[in-house]
């Protein structure tokens, strides 16, 4: 079973007790800043010389007291790394104004991001971040909150840059893009949080090679969510993508790309002549087990779906094991729409309105709860076995499901009752959620068992379920209000199972 959602960042505001002793920096800048020089005002820019290293531990704040930029130079090692309990921080005496961001010119190997938040970086001019600018570099970013940033992109890998970027939030930020990438990148981009961002989240352009983008959350943003410009070998998978006002794909030249077991759910792309989902131009793709629906287009637009041969012969494009179900469109013979000269298959999908193809069928497909954001297949939905018989078996070998989530028979069949051989916490779900969510865990013995709801400070929020349970397979539902019956607001929350000899935590968000 893939996941719903996935991890998510962990970073904590360091406040101070005093300032009286604050660390004022300009120039060149290297060996290693703790919380101890707090506040670290920069007044100046600066840069990490060639072939220097500049070490920021936990706890540090670093605030730009004017517009100024952080340059790592060539074979210079930045490592900015706090902790779960301890970010660093990089912020702007002045929100309005922000600072200059991020250089890095071909910066060492290692250079590493984690636990950090990156907030009110404005870049100017066209080809400034807001944020973070690589060339000829190797970063990794990860556990970390870039926030409220503005410009042409927040972060922009320019030219030859290795980049793992993972378990990130991307929240609030202005410009062209959330992440820029072009000519010859190698990125990837997993496990992250964008929301309410107004500018496309994700675009590569160029000669982009090596691109991942796979169980990431998008909500609430306010355009495309991801571009290719002629990517070849993409592979965008597990992603849950909704309530987007934007086109949720659009590609030119992806040769040899997929788009594979992705959510793709009440989205709505006003703009005329823009599919609600994806709009493709000469590219060759597989899209295969996605589960699409409740989409809409703005009128005049005319599709859920628009594949475009607008420059000439587009395609191949295969379709197969979707459930493309619910969307909204002009066309009354089907939800999807070809425009120019496309060579387009689709087989063994469940495609509302119908499409000529082996396999295809057009039955409801029955999922667990749309309105929650559970897509999950019901015991005897038309969809479980019914994909592409050469495709790879699901996880509990069988057939091929059609859509994202396949229905698991080894528990979902009418079988009498078998023990679990293991204590295992379960993705909730729905996730995000509003008015409540379900854990679901499995103890082998009996034991005393409690979940605990905390916030991101740590601190414990609501008190689910402390009592003794026999072996066997449970789920407790959250309301999403604490023990004093407050409603939580939105935000990152934790639940913690606990038995004899075992404990595990999973992330969750209330969205509202």
């Amino acid at each position: 079973m893939i996941r719903q959602f996935v991890a998510v960042t962990l970073v904590f505001v360091t406040t101070f007790t005093s300032l009286s002793y604050a660390t004022d920096v300009s120039g060149d800048v290297w060996g290693e800043w703790t919380a101890a020089g707090n506040p670290y005002n920069v007044v100046g820019d600066l840069r990490v010389p060639p072939g220097s290293t500049l070490v920021i531990g936990p706890g540090c704040y670093i605030e730009f007291q004017g517009y100024y930029r952080f340059v790592v130079d060539s074979s210079a090692l930045f490592q900015a790394i706090g902790s779960e309990s301890d970010s660093v921080i990089f912020s702007s005496s002045d929100s309005l104004s922000g600072w200059d961001g991020f250089r890095f010119l071909y910066a060492a190997f290692g250079t590493e991001f984690s636990y950090c938040r990156i907030e009110y970086a404005h870049g100017h001019g066209i080809n400034d971040a807001g944020g973070i600018q690589c060339q000829y570099s190797y970063y990794v970013l990860r556990n970390s909150s870039i926030i409220k940033n503005l410009n042409t992109s927040v972060i922009s890998l320019r030219e030859y840059n290795n980049a793992v970027i993972d378990n990130n939030s991307f929240l609030s930020n202005h410009g062209g893009a959330v992440i820029f990438s072009i000519r010859n990148s190698i990125l990837e981009i997993s496990e992250n949080i964008f929301a309410e961002n107004d500018s496309t989240t994700i675009i590569s352009a160029g000669l982009e090679h090596g691109l991942l983008i796979r169980d990431n959350l998008f909500y609430e943003n306010n355009n495309s969510c991801i571009i290719f410009d002629g990517g070849s070998g993409t592979i965008v998978e597990r992603n849950i993508i909704h309530h987007n006002l934007c086109t949720v794909f659009y590609g030119f030249d992806i040769s040899q790309s997929i788009l594979r077991r992705n959510i793709i759910y009440n989205n709505h792309c006003p703009w005329q002549l823009c599919g609600s989902i994806f709009t493709s131009e000469d590219g060759d793709f597989i899209v295969e087990n996605n589960t699409i629906c409740n989409n809409s287009g703005g009128s005049p637009s005319y599709m859920g779906w628009l594949a475009d041969g607008g420059h000439g012969t587009s395609g191949p494009i295969l379709f197969k094991n979707n459930i493309i179900w619910g969307n909204t469109y002009n066309n009354p013979e089907s939800s999807l729409f070809m425009l120019g000269d496309i060579i387009f298959t689709q087989t063994y999908s469940d495609v509302q309105g119908g499409w000529s193809g082996i396999g295809n069928i057009t039955i409801d497909p029955m999922f667990v709860d749309t309105g929650g954001g559970d897509f999950h297949l019901m015991p005897g939905s038309p969809c479980i076995d019914t994909g592409d018989p050469a495709s790879p078996l699901d996880p509990d070998s069988t057939r091929a499901d059609m859509g994202a989530l396949y229905f698991d028979q080894t528990t979902g069949i009418d079988l009498p009752p078998m023990l679990p051989r293991e204590i295992v916490l379960y993705q909730n779900y729905p996730n995000p959620f509003n008015a409540g969510t379900k854990i679901l865990f499995s103890i082998y013995d009996e034991s005393d068992v409690t979940i605990n709801i905390f916030d991101m400070l740590g601190r414990r929020v609501c008190s689910l379920l402390d009592n003794q349970l026999q072996a066997g397979d449970y789920t407790v539902n959250w309301d999403g209000r604490s023990d004093s019956g407050e409603r939580m607001s939105s935000g990152v929350y934790f639940y913690n199972l606990k038995t004899d000899g075992f404990e595990d935590s999973r992330k969750m968000v209330i969205l509202k």
